[in-house]
């Protein structure tokens, strides 16, 4: 594809991140949308240096070149991507695009797409025969059309739900003995546990003790909230959340249940107990997003009190 006149493809650099935060803020607030938190040059290095489980990623970003910028080349757009190698239920190997944002006053310029298109290159030359999205909110109606123009179609989609009363969740379970995930414990025996609740569940990637420390670290302006309960002196259940207290917003991640200990009520269990520790911090209600297929834990929500808030959308197409 050829480039859109003034504009150029490189790699983003250390020098890029706080004007390239402003570009992800800047679109969000262009869009309607009110961002959970506002990224910093900070908050976007935290970001590259997450580990996944194939390292290989690519930081490209779009500058828009003189006379579209004023005197001197300005960042227009940027694109986060990992290549993922693994044989899993979202159709295998594939360029992941974790994040794509474009300055709004360069939008409809074609930026985005040759940023798009350069990944696909890059699939191509790695071997790679797809390009896969990180959720979309269904909302976003034009990030939709915009994927759709670029030859993307849906793979899955998944529910967002909400529970408006997190006193009703907290009662909702059996007494279960939980512990709290403490940071300084090996995490190699959680990170067993999850890959064999999850197996090659869509959208689930294995975890390692490394992988999965950052991913339990605990986010701005949050408190970590992860329990476990065993069954033989082995990890049979967890739950990973987030306890927003200033926004009242428990933020459940993930919760799962290894094959031998399941249909136990231990990850109601567990879900109970967190519920109970995130309303001792001022959480009011909770949110959680499940697989839109995913019956069994659709039932155990809305057991809990979750109602549908919404929808999440994943897109892939081939890289040539």
């Amino acid at each position: 594809m050829t480039l859109p006149e003034h504009i150029r493809v490189r790699a983003g650099e250390a020098g890029d991140l706080a004007e390239l935060a402003e570009v992800r803020n800047g679109a969000l607030l262009a869009a309607g949308e009110t961002p959970e938190f506002l990224w910093t040059a900070e908050s976007l290095a935290a970001y590259l240096d997450y580990p996944r489980i194939d390292r290989e990623q690519d930081f490209l970003m779009a500058e828009a070149l003189p006379p579209l910028s004023a005197g001197e080349a300005r960042p227009a757009a940027f694109l986060l991507s990992a290549a993922s190698r693994i044989d899993d239920a979202r159709g295998g190997p594939a360029i992941e695009i974790w994040e794509l944002f474009v300055n709004p006053f360069l939008a409809r310029r074609g930026v985005g797409r040759a940023l798009v298109e350069e990944a696909a290159s890059r699939a191509r030359a790695r071997g790679l025969p797809r390009l896969r999205t990180a959720m979309i909110p269904a909302e976003r109606a034009g990030a939709l059309v915009f994927l759709r123009r670029c030859g993307f179609e849906e793979a899955r989609r998944f529910d967002r739900l909400a529970a408006g009363d997190l006193e009703a969740v907290a009662g909702g379970g059996d007494e279960i003995e939980a512990q709290s995930v403490a940071p300084e414990i090996d995490l190699a025996p959680l990170a067993a546990a999850y890959n064999k609740a999850f197996g090659k569940s869509w959208g689930i990637e294995p975890q390692s003790a490394e992988t999965l420390a950052f991913a339990l670290a605990p986010r701005p302006g949050c408190e970590a909230l992860h329990l476990t309960v065993k069954r033989d002196g082995r990890i049979a259940a967890f739950v990973f959340a987030q306890a927003d207290s200033a926004g009242g917003v428990l933020s459940i991640e993930s919760v799962g249940t290894v094959p031998d200990a399941q249909r136990g009520g231990l990850a109601r269990g567990l879900l109970t107990q967190c519920a109970r520790r995130a309303r001792e911090l001022g959480c009011t209600r909770a949110s959680v997003t499940v697989d839109a297929e995913n019956a069994p834990a659709h039932a155990l929500y809305a057991g809990l009190g979750f109602t549908p808030s919404g929808s999440d959308v994943v897109f892939v197409r081939n890289s040539n």
